[in-house]
């Protein structure tokens, strides 16, 4: 669970961080944050299985993440990445269950000075 968990959160890092970049243009942006600040975003995947013309199944994960800012220092950053809200809709109920699990659960992640992902803070917790 903390696997899949750290897996998500870090495919869905480079989404949430990066602004609309143009295919002609290049920028390179770091973002300062100071400790106690907290940002709360809206996550939906959708996946669609078409045969022929017809849509044959969907599936739909939907949850509000809250990542916060525990610690801020000159060497890095301590967040915490803290699952809300979690909606599942798919057929198979062992997927739904285990997508389920992680509501609630907080991982905390330290990052460099630049945000780039070091170590999982509080593993035997969330394990």
């Amino acid at each position: 669970m903390v696997f899949k968990s750290l897996v998500i959160f870090m495919m869905l890092m480079p989404v949430l961080a990066n602004a609309q970049i143009l295919s002609d243009s290049l920028v390179q942006a770091v973002g300062y944050w100071s400790r106690g600040e907290k940002q709360t975003y809206r996550v939906t995947t959708e996946k669609y299985r078409v045969t022929g013309t017809d849509t044959t199944g969907r599936e739909k994960l939907q949850y509000t993440g809250e990542l916060s800012v525990m610690d801020s220092t000159a060497e890095g950053y301590i967040l915490e990445w803290h699952i809300l809200n979690m909606q599942v809709s798919a057929r198979n109920p062992v997927a739904v269950r285990l997508l389920t699990l992680q509501e609630g659960v907080r991982i905390r992640l330290r990052t460099n000075d630049v945000g780039v992902l070091t170590g999982l803070v509080n593993a035997a917790e969330v394990s």
